[in-house]
């Protein structure tokens, strides 16, 4: 069997590395740097994917500076939202699937349980909206379309919520953490790894006709910043532990607001794929020990 041809975009960030790394052997990917190609250069992303035509493009790639997005709020819109148009736009012409990556932060956070697929976004920010007019302008251009909405994500590399906690966790005594904004921490690797298991059904088990469209695509259960805090400090061992003090997010003045819920429900996907041992904590845990194991 030949292998699916694959573009990737987005190769320099943590979900980009992580399905690279994570790649079966049914996929040959073809990874695609921000240097070689640019997401705010439609024409760029035209020519790239008319010269390599592959049989599916992976798009992890976005502007994800929440706060930054508020005051560059064109910039985001090339990347979030007319760069996955274009995509939709040239996918549909040769007829394959385009796989996309949003947020949490189409919603308000405002409701008392996981959001599920069908659930109404409203987002409350800039990078949440055009995240959101990203999914509506690829819904609009082709059928042919995987959108996994994905909460909280880190990796043992790049800057996230995670590493910058070690980094803090190891210099100070002390340390303010929000209390009341929830979500589920999901690892890079995790989401590679359940996107693949979807994929080898949809794409190699001819049944990607009826499974184009939305998805969740986070760890299991649920943690506030505070208590995920307090993970990460438990998991640095006694003698590097530091006093953790939980605050409001009234408390922290920023341009853009958060959603007090990140919390998604995966039902619809682990249907597909079948249950994992995904719960947060197991995901941080062996996210701690790679960096064991490349620090010896």
């Amino acid at each position: 069997m030949n292998k699916i041809r694959v573009m990737l975009t987005g190769l320099s960030g943590q979900v980009g590395q992580s399905i690279l790394r994570n790649c079966s052997n049914n996929y040959h990917i073809i990874a695609l740097s921000r240097n070689e190609l640019d997401l705010s250069d439609q024409q760029q992303i035209i020519r790239v994917i008319s010269e390599l035509k592959p049989d599916i493009i992976i798009n992890p790639a976005a502007y994800t500076n929440v706060e930054m997005a508020e005051d560059n709020k064109d910039e985001a819109y090339l990347v979030n939202v007319m760069a996955p148009k274009i995509m939709a736009k040239e996918a549909n012409k040769l007829c394959i699937p385009l796989v996309h990556f949003s947020t949490d932060y189409v919603f308000d956070g405002t409701k008392n349980e996981p959001y599920n697929e069908s659930d109404k976004p409203n987002p409350i920010n800039v990078y949440g909206n055009t995240k959101l007019e990203g999914e509506i302008a690829i819904q609009k251009n082709t059928k042919l379309f995987y959108i996994f909405r994905t909460s909280w994500v880190f990796s043992s590399l790049g800057k996230n919520f995670f590493t910058t906690m070690l980094k803090l966790l190891q210099k100070k005594r002390e340390l303010n953490v929000i209390n009341n904004q929830f979500g589920s921490p999901t690892s890079s690797d995790l989401i590679a790894q359940k996107l693949f298991l979807f994929l080898d059904v949809a794409l190699l088990k001819e049944k990607s006709k009826d499974l184009y469209g939305i998805y969740n695509l986070t760890s299991s259960g649920m943690t506030s910043w505070y208590d995920y805090a307090r993970k990460i400090n438990k998991l640095l061992g006694k003698e590097n532990s530091a006093d953790i003090y939980s605050v409001n997010s009234k408390s922290y003045v920023t341009k853009a607001k958060r959603p007090e819920m990140s919390v998604l429900d995966n039902t619809k996907l682990n249907d597909i794929i079948g249950e994992m041992d995904d719960f947060w904590e197991v995901v941080l845990q062996k996210e701690h020990k790679k960096i064991i194991l490349n620090d010896n």
